[in-house]
């Protein structure tokens, strides 16, 4: 298992994140990358990936799909 975050990456207000997570008896891996960006202090853009992969009946080549993409705009009060 490995995680990095970075508060004001390369930018003022983007937040990237980002973990991954192996299974070195079947070598099946389930990874998430995040980056937010904080437009005020009440609304935040925020993109969400995850992927993973694996063997049939592996820890994580079992999961129903092979990733994910989610695009948000939050606000909050």
């Amino acid at each position: 298992f490995l995680r990095a975050d970075r508060q004001d990456a390369y930018v003022r207000n983007l937040e990237l994140s980002g973990f991954v997570s192996a299974d070195l008896r079947d070598g099946s891996a389930i990874g998430q990358v995040s980056a937010d960006y904080f437009l005020s202090r009440r609304w935040t853009l925020g993109l969400l990936a995850s992927a993973n992969g694996g063997r049939r009946r592996s820890d994580f080549g079992v999961l129903p799909t092979d990733g994910s993409l989610v695009l948000r705009f939050s606000r909050y009060f």
